[in-house]
């Protein structure tokens, strides 16, 4: 009974240290019988497959480009709305400018026509 619980306990200590560790890879290719890449959904449940973690590196590198992806797209739409008020806000303040240019200009050809006439 000493050795069973002594390999349970392994066992478990075994299985915290996969489930703690993290996976050290860039990324790997699964290749088939024949040479050529295969998705990780053709390999599922194939009996003939013995290595699953090639299969969870897969998963984890695909997760993983999924997650940057969203967040890269995430930024851009934030940054894209950001873009967007800030041009809102300039052509307001270009329409307010215009505004204030038509009054003085229309001010001031009047004084300029009065001026050249009382002047000729």
């Amino acid at each position: 009974m000493g050795q069973k619980r002594k390999t349970k306990v392994e066992r478990l200590a075994q299985q915290r240290l996969v489930k703690h560790k993290t996976p050290s890879f860039e990324a790997v290719a699964v290749t088939g019988n024949q040479g050529e890449s295969i998705s990780t959904h053709d390999l599922e449940g194939d009996p003939s497959l013995k290595n699953d973690a090639a299969i969870r590196k897969v998963r984890y590198v695909e997760l993983k480009k999924k997650k940057k992806l969203v967040n890269i797209i995430a930024a851009y739409n934030k940054r894209d709305k950001a873009r967007c008020k800030q041009i809102q806000k300039q052509i307001k303040q270009l329409n307010e400018q215009e505004k204030t240019q038509m009054e003085a200009e229309n001010d001031i050809p009047v004084l300029e026509n009065n001026c050249s006439e009382i002047s000729l």
